[in-house]
């Protein structure tokens, strides 16, 4: 959140929504709550370091690019940590 978005509700939706429709966040991720719990998933990314364990290194790897690109977002085939916390959104981990 940030001052441009979060200080008008209406507007950070229609924000998320074309964020999701462009595959930034993955589908059904454009709410608020879905934001909340994205960050969520960074901060137990964070405290357990996810992004280094070798299951979630080689269940990314495994997805490939495409699929992740597909079923999460862009975003999160090209970054580990944003992989963890989309995947978390969307209960692949």
């Amino acid at each position: 959140m940030n001052d441009r978005y979060g200080i008008d509700k209406e507007r950070f939706e229609k924000s998320l929504e074309h964020d999701v429709i462009n595959k930034f966040h993955p589908p059904g991720c454009d709410t608020i709550k879905a934001v909340m719990d994205h960050e969520y998933g960074h901060m137990i990314d964070y405290l357990l370091m996810l992004r280094d364990d070798p299951k979630i290194k080689s269940l990314r790897r495994k997805a490939g690019i495409g699929s992740i690109s597909e079923n999460l977002s862009r975003y999160a085939a090209t970054n580990r940590a944003e992989f963890v916390a989309e995947a978390w959104l969307t209960d692949l981990l």
